[in-house]
């Protein structure tokens, strides 16, 4: 669960679709992404980029970050 803290706002949101849109108003993008694989809470760095490689994929694609 993410919660977004706008102070200068007194703002707080913790339902994904409003975080999104606020987000998206300022550029950035949110995603939230379930994985049918199970991922163990001390799961190394590598691990989870692993579970989440196609999901990463894609999002660097997207934003031409690395080709």
């Amino acid at each position: 669960m993410a919660i977004v803290n706008v102070p200068d706002k007194n703002l707080t949101l913790r339902d994904s679709r409003e975080i999104a849109d606020y987000l998206a108003i300022i550029g950035i993008d949110y995603e939230r992404w379930e994985t049918n694989r199970k991922v163990s809470p001390d799961a190394s760095e590598a691990e989870i980029l692993e579970i989440y490689a196609t999901e990463i994929e894609r999002l660097k694609t997207k934003g031409g970050y690395v080709r």
